[in-house]
């Protein structure tokens, strides 16, 4: 009997944190999708690594896909401050990261942050291609003098 109220318990204890730690990553997603910077800055002190690169809503994408695909450079920067932050990992659903995103939506901004950042996965030809998909001239020139 005792043994089953403390794994009672534990239980609960865990979907007590799970459910904060939705709310946590829900908040980020949302300040990172409607590009409240100062709120970003504010939940980032407080969240853990899991929250900061877990995938969230119905789209499966993390908080540094959303920023880099709505063009919040100050909010990609200021994601890519945490050195736990897992910057290839974008979207579920067809495996695009964070930098691929951005070069598919043109925001050369965001292109150049990630591209600068150690951790992001370049492949040039590839980045290229995905922006003269879209047309996205600016992009294209700034990936082709990065060869």
């Amino acid at each position: 009997q005792r043994h089953s109220t403390s794994k009672h318990a534990r239980e609960k204890e865990r979907k007590r944190h799970a459910h904060q730690m939705t709310e946590n990553g829900n908040l980020l997603h949302a300040a990172c999708r409607h590009g409240r910077t100062e709120e970003v800055a504010s939940i980032l002190s407080s969240i853990s690594t899991e929250e900061l690169n877990d995938f969230y809503e119905h789209w499966n994408i993390t908080p540094l896909f959303v920023a880099a695909e709505k063009g919040w450079n100050e909010i990609v920067k200021l994601l890519l401050q945490r050195p736990d932050i897992s910057v290839n990992k974008g979207s579920q659903k067809d495996g695009k990261t964070p930098l691929e995103i951005a070069c598919l939506k043109g925001h050369l901004e965001n292109v150049i942050t990630l591209f600068s950042d150690p951790r992001s996965a370049k492949d040039v030809d590839s980045l290229k291609d995905l922006a003269n998909r879209k047309g996205q001239e600016a992009v294209s020139t700034w990936l082709s003098s990065q060869q």
